[in-house]
Formats: C-alpha cells, structure tokens, sequence
C-alpha cells in the first residue's frame, strides 16, 4: 500500500502481493466476506473508505450439454461476478457426478460411459454450480415393437440401443437441436390421433406439444396433420409441414411455440413436405409434389424467400413423365444436398448427391432396387451418411448402413428382431472434445 493508507480490517481486505511476493503499492485484495474500512491521510487530510465484501459465484466452462459416448472433456471452474462475468478460474474445486456409471470424473476432466443424463457438480466451499449433461449415441432412432413406438439413441461403438422416450404413445422424425439440448419429433398422443410436433429434452425429459391447436372440420374436429420437424440454423426455430390451413404447406414456428411467431412460408395448391434446414447457412429445402409420379426438391432462404425449384426441368431415361425426388438433407459444408431419386423406370429409390450451386446430381451413394424405399440421414459434420433400404412401408432386415460420401461403407448393424426402424437422425458428434 501507498503510504498514508491504512486498511482497518484486515482478515476481509489485505495487502496485495506480486509474484515475488513484494507489496503492490496502491493495491489491495479481497480476502472474505465483510465489511472492511481503508482510511487514507495525505497532506493532513483524511478520508475513508468502506468496502463490502461478498463470496464470488462459481461457473462451470467449457462442458458441452450434450455429450457422444466415450467423449472426453476437460473441465474448468472460474469465479463469477453477481452479473455473470468471469473472474480469475477457481483452484481447489471438488467436483462430482450424480451418476458416474453416465458421466465419470477423471483428473481434470470428466468420461462420457453410456447414453443417460448426470448432473456435473463444482464446489469450493459453500459456492457451488451444476450443469446438466445429457450422453446419447451417435444416431438417434425411433423404432417400432410389439406395436409401441419408441425413440432411442444408438451408440456405434457400444452397438447399444438405450430408450431415450418410451411410452405408449412414442414417436417418430426425432431430430436433435443444433446445441444439442432438445430434441423434436413427431407423435400421436390423444383419443383422435393425428401427428403433432413435439419437443423435449435431450434426456426425455419436459415433454410438450410445439403447436397450438386448431379447431377444424365439423363440430371443431381436428381434420389436420404435421410431419416431420426440422431445426433451424441457430436453434431457434422449428420447421414443418401441415395442412391446417388447407394444402400442405411449409411453416416455421419459435422453439418456445410463441404462436404470435408461426409463420407460413409456401402458399399454393401443391403438397410441400419433408422440409430439413441447414447447419451452415439460414437456408431450408423441402419436397413439392407436382403429381402421383412427379415431385420436385426446392431451395429457399429460412423465411421462405427466394425459392429456387432445383430438379424441374429433369427427365430421365425411359420416363413416361417426372422424375420422383425428394426427402432432401443438407450436407455441411460442402454445398450439397443428398436427395433419394426415384425414376418410373426403376421402381426403387436411389441416394444420390446434388450440387446446389451447379444445380445437378453429381454422384450416386446408394443404387435403386425394385420396390426399395430408403430411409437416411447426414451427419452433422457432413462426413457420414446412415441409411437403411427396405421395402416401401417398412419393414425389411432391419440392416442400418454406415457410409463415407463417396459411398465407401464404414459400418453395417442390424436392429434386434421385432424391433421396426421407422426413422433415424444424429445425435452427438464429437470433434476434440466438443459438440458438433
């Protein structure tokens, strides 16, 4: 301290050291909770100051709320000011996990063992913070037994399948938010059954209906539907399609269901389905069914402008007319959508890859067979693509590829019997320790 000055209370505020451990002149440093007093005279002059000491809080850093299985991270604790701004980080924390058979501590970091969910907890003394961690496999399936849908993640490594939400009801299009936090899905949960989107945590839990209800029909009766749910960029949205207002249409709503936020993008007397949004760019793609043998995949900003019919003007080999293509998915990164073709010719879907800036196909993954559907989704950092080929309707082996996007397969798994794949997404990738 400066001379002159004088600190009253010493065990609240003390002098300030270097590293050297020399005084830093005019400099002091909190020691405890309290109320100190530093008095100065200069000049024969005299004043006083009085300080309150309060305990910082404490923040857990850089620990992602979705984890892969078998991912590591490294965990760090700082202090907080009352605003949430960071301090200097915290030494001496104990650190604890609800449940280590899901999230293990290991020095200086934590193991993700299995798909579940465990609390994270960090003390130093009295001061504590807690994040919650949910640990899902690398896909995210909703399967079918015993007639009872369910929706499961799928480690590849444990070649595990763990319920993520199984209840009478279940569901199906279970995609993950870009943060890992939420998932959406589709699922009929009422005496007059229709598909309706809903959202819950990454662990099942806080289950709730995104769209309001409209009455329709004679007496009110609910004559509608909505299908498959799509995530925005940044998380903040939900794409779908439903027919509340007539046609199948494509709409956007918030994440927390504000209806005075549901927009309708597409207008017209077509059927617009199977929307998906993309990773890298606040863009949507969706299906336009032009007739019972033809529809088309399109692209368009996140609010529906600018729409760009990308697969129109088509015909393939022997067509007596249009070309099916649709269920269109984003690859991130590279500028490409991964669409299933279905030339009348064939009478089997094929996977092929589409460049969006050239505006036509440029590789096949998958090749058609006589009466095969396929089912499919791309992974989150673009480098991998899971499908299965089954007979339209469903069905089938219940054999889930794993492929590279030159087609090259990674790996192959087969479902349990009695157990019915009815859609399938990513869950958590893992890249250097954080959520992708």
């Amino acid at each position: 301290m400066l001379p002159g000055f004088e600190i009253l209370d010493s065990l609240v505020v003390g002098v300030d050291h270097n590293a050297n451990e020399q005084i830093i002149e005019g400099q002091c440093r909190a020691l405890r909770e309290g109320t100190a007093r530093v008095r100065a005279i200069l000049a024969g002059c005299e004043h006083e100051w009085v300080f309150q000491v309060e305990s910082p809080g404490l923040l857990i850093r850089g620990v992602p709320s979705t984890l892969l299985t078998g991912s590591e991270v490294d965990v760090r604790a700082h202090y907080s000011k009352a605003d949430g701004s960071l301090l200097d980080e915290a030494f001496g924390v104990t650190w604890e996990s609800t449940d280590s058979s899901v999230v293990e501590m290991r020095l200086g970091g934590i193991v993700a063992r299995r798909p579940g969910q465990a609390d994270l907890i960090a003390s130093v003394g009295a001061t504590r913070d807690t994040v919650s961690i949910s640990v899902l496999g690398d896909l995210i399936l909703t399967t079918e037994r015993d007639g009872r849908g369910r929706i499961e993640t799928y480690a590849l490594e444990r070649q595990e399948l763990t319920p993520i939400l199984a209840d009478e009801y279940g569901g199906t299009d279970a995609v993950l938010s870009p943060d890992g936090t939420s998932i959406a899905f589709l699922s009929q949960r009422d005496e007059d059954p229709a598909p309706r989107v809903y959202v819950m945590s990454a662990d099942g839990s806080g289950l709730r209906q995104l769209v309001e209800e409209k009455g329709s029909g004679i007496f009110g009766l609910r004559r509608y539907y909505e299908t498959r749910p799509a995530w925005s960029q940044d998380g903040s949205r939900i794409y779908f399609s439903s027919n509340r207002d007539g046609d199948y249409d494509i709409y956007a709503i918030p994440v927390d269901g504000n209806m005075n936020g549901l927009t309708r993008l597409t207008e017209g007397r077509s059927v617009e389905r199977n929307v998906t949004g993309a990773r890298d760019g606040p863009s949507i793609a969706y299906e336009r069914v032009v007739d019972v043998d033809d529809s088309d995949v399109l692209f368009a900003l996140g609010d529906g402008g600018e729409e760009i019919n990308l697969t129109e003007d088509r015909v393939g080999e022997n067509a007596r007319g249009g070309i099916h293509e649709g269920k269109p998915a984003f690859v991130p990164g590279a500028g490409e959508l991964l669409l299933v073709e279905e030339n009348p010719g064939s009478g089997g879907e094929a996977l092929i890859r589409f460049d969006l800036s050239a505006r036509q196909r440029v590789g096949v993954l998958v090749e058609p067979q006589r009466g095969q559907e396929i089912v499919f989704a791309v992974s989150p950092l673009g480098d991998r693509v899971a499908y299965q080929q089954r007979p339209k309707g469903g069905g089938g082996d219940g054999r889930v590829v794993v492929i590279d996007l030159e087609g090259r397969p990674l790996q192959t798994f087969t479902l349990p019997a009695g157990i019915g794949l009815q859609s399938l997404s990513w869950g958590a990738v893992s890249t250097n320790g954080r959520f992708r």
